[in-house]
Protein backbone atom coordinates (compact mmCIF):
# COMPACT_ATOMS: atom_id res chain seq x y z
CA UNK A 1 0.00 0.00 0.00
CA UNK A 2 2.94 2.89 1.13
CA UNK A 3 4.64 1.51 -2.52
CA UNK A 4 1.33 2.56 -4.16
CA UNK A 5 1.01 5.98 -2.24
CA UNK A 6 4.35 7.01 -2.84
CA UNK A 7 3.98 6.66 -6.32
CA UNK A 8 0.93 8.60 -6.78
CA UNK A 9 2.57 11.40 -4.66
CA UNK A 10 5.80 11.65 -6.79
CA UNK A 11 3.31 11.76 -9.90
CA UNK A 12 1.44 14.65 -8.54
CA UNK A 13 4.36 16.07 -7.36
CA UNK A 14 6.04 15.90 -10.30
CA UNK A 15 3.00 17.26 -12.91
CA UNK A 16 2.72 20.08 -10.53
CA UNK A 17 6.90 21.00 -11.51
CA UNK A 18 6.09 20.56 -14.70
CA UNK A 19 3.09 23.09 -14.30
CA UNK A 20 4.91 25.45 -12.76
CA UNK A 21 7.71 25.18 -15.30
CA UNK A 22 5.67 25.65 -17.94
CA UNK A 23 4.44 28.66 -16.38
CA UNK A 24 7.35 30.00 -15.77
CA UNK A 25 8.63 29.89 -19.47
CA UNK A 26 5.31 30.94 -20.71
CA UNK A 27 4.50 33.81 -18.86
CA UNK A 28 4.85 37.25 -20.35
CA UNK A 29 7.47 40.21 -19.18
CA UNK A 30 5.28 42.63 -18.18
CA UNK A 31 8.18 44.27 -16.38
CA UNK A 32 9.10 46.67 -19.38
CA UNK A 33 5.25 47.94 -19.70
CA UNK A 34 6.43 50.16 -16.89
CA UNK A 35 9.03 51.93 -18.69
CA UNK A 36 7.03 51.91 -22.62
CA UNK A 37 3.65 51.60 -24.49
CA UNK A 38 2.98 48.17 -26.45
CA UNK A 39 3.80 49.01 -30.26
CA UNK A 40 0.50 47.25 -30.76
CA UNK A 41 -2.12 44.51 -29.31
CA UNK A 42 -5.26 42.27 -29.99
CA UNK A 43 -7.48 45.25 -28.30
CA UNK A 44 -5.39 48.02 -30.29
CA UNK A 45 -5.46 45.99 -33.71
CA UNK A 46 -9.49 45.28 -32.66
CA UNK A 47 -10.34 49.13 -31.97
CA UNK A 48 -8.47 49.86 -35.49
CA UNK A 49 -10.41 47.42 -37.21
CA UNK A 50 -13.89 48.79 -35.90
CA UNK A 51 -12.33 52.41 -37.07
CA UNK A 52 -11.26 52.45 -40.14
CA UNK A 53 -14.42 51.61 -41.84
CA UNK A 54 -16.31 54.67 -39.68
CA UNK A 55 -13.61 56.67 -41.12
CA UNK A 56 -13.81 55.48 -44.93
CA UNK A 57 -17.46 55.93 -44.82
CA UNK A 58 -16.81 59.59 -43.62
CA UNK A 59 -14.67 59.86 -46.52
CA UNK A 60 -11.48 61.11 -44.22
CA UNK A 61 -8.77 58.91 -45.44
Amino acid sequence: MWYWTKIIFLVFVGAVVVWLGYEVVTFPAISRLRDENPTTSSMIEFRLSEARPRVASRGNL
